[in-house]
């Protein structure tokens, strides 16, 4: 189905603002993202949902419908999601499976590790090399976090510039 929380935040702030830069502004986004996730949205609607006028983006009437149970399943998320535990990481043990690039291992990985070795000595890492099939592995679970260059991820993942990479060439 690929329907997540993010889709939903990305309704509700069309909805607010009117406005697709801004909504992407004021949920973190890049604008592309949130495009991408409004046609997302259309097809799971099976309408246009939001129309282009000279005031900004108006909610179709399907979108007016919508509006109450899109907040309302959101609210009872966040609901659901408050009562989770809170992760500590002096008392944890597990192991989180991490994808990366060689040179995200060379720059990152030793400061990660010094980190955990002061706030969570019992928790493990498990490091693989980042694959094409690595978008696959981040959305079914079976890795925790990808640190590198992916090209054809989709919606619905948190992306963040950690450091920007620049080439050289001796003759």
């Amino acid at each position: 189905m690929g329907f997540d929380l993010e889709l939903l935040q990305i309704f509700d702030e069309i909805y607010k603002t009117g406005n697709v830069t801004r909504a992407a502004a004021n949920l973190g986004l890049p604008q592309s993202t949130v495009s991408l996730g409004l046609g997302k949205l259309r097809g799971h609607f099976n309408d246009r949902l939001f129309s282009r006028t000279a005031r900004g983006m108006a909610p179709t009437p399907r979108a007016q419908n919508a509006i109450a149970d899109v907040r309302g399943a959101m609210q009872a998320l966040q609901h659901a999601l408050a009562d989770q535990p809170v992760f500590d990481p002096a008392a944890s043990t597990r192991e989180f499976r991490l994808c990366m690039t060689d040179i995200s291992e060379i720059v990152l990985l030793p400061r990660l590790l010094n980190h955990l070795r002061e706030v969570g000595p019992g928790i493990r890492l498990e490091i693989a090399k980042i694959s094409p099939d690595s978008p696959a592995e981040l959305a079914d679970g079976s890795v925790d976090l990808a640190v590198g260059f992916m090209p054809h991820l989709e919606a619905g993942f948190y992306q963040q510039v950690l450091f920007d990479q620049h080439f050289v060439c001796l003759v």
